[in-house]
């Protein structure tokens, strides 16, 4: 090696020094920006959370015991739900229900008109009334014993026998909302509401439906009833 080339070897390690000391070595590693063109690379910081690292932080104490409060959480969520009885009422007036309202949609027979404008068009305050009036006769003709109430309301409608209530929510299909006259047809924040509730309650029955999902939902709803200030 000629000393020329000893001397150029020389020069470079200075000049790489020098860099390095004044903080070059970012630059080189792209964490620093310049007119040089680095550019600072994206690292994703994942925020702390002891529960994922429970393996890496084990306990000095005993885990507490939180039997106590798991049975309150049960004792309160049994006192919310209704009983056998009440669920065997529920599902029997829903299920005549959901019969009627199936059968006025295949034939309709002589409320033909009134169901068209309350399942498939606008939904006037009228057609809503008419259709709670058929659903509530349809049972009584199979059976005159029975004894049962309709209520309209600014959603729809309310079927309610001696031990059980069914509320029927009235919508419409997307399209249809911006045709809607405020005078004539029931109000576009309940329809939406009630399209809403129809699209939620096919993903909570999809995705959702384990027990113990409901009696957690159960209880928190039952909280912010308590403490309106959650």
């Amino acid at each position: 090696m000629t000393l020329e080339q000893q001397d150029m070897i020389c020069y470079t390690a200075q000049t790489l020094v020098r860099i390095l000391s004044h903080g070059g070595f970012r630059k080189i590693l792209g964490q620093e920006g310049g007119p040089e063109g680095w550019f600072r690379p994206f690292v994703p910081h994942i925020p702390f959370d002891l529960y994922l690292c429970e393996m890496a932080f084990p306990w000095v104490k005993p885990a507490p015991d939180e039997t106590s409060f798991s049975e309150a959480l049960l004792k309160r969520n049994q006192g919310l739900a209704p009983n056998s009885a009440e669920q065997a009422s529920i599902l029997s007036l829903g299920t005549k229900i959901n019969n009627v309202i199936d059968n006025l949609m295949v034939a309709p027979g002589t409320f033909e008109v009134q169901a068209e404008e309350a399942l498939q068009c606008l939904p006037t305050l009228e057609a809503v009334a008419a259709l709670g009036n058929k659903v509530l006769e349809s049972p009584r003709a199979l059976d005159p014993s029975e004894v049962s109430t309709m209520l309209t309301n600014e959603t729809g409608f309310e079927i309610s026998s001696s031990d059980a209530t069914v509320k029927i929510l009235i919508t419409t299909v997307p399209p249809n909302l911006r045709k809607l006259d405020p005078e004539l047809h029931l109000d576009i924040k309940v329809l939406q509401s009630a399209l809403a509730a129809i699209q939620y309650s096919r993903w909570f029955e999809e995705n959702a439906s384990q027990s113990t999902v409901k009696v957690l939902i159960r209880l928190r709803k039952d909280l912010r009833i308590r403490l309106s200030w959650l």
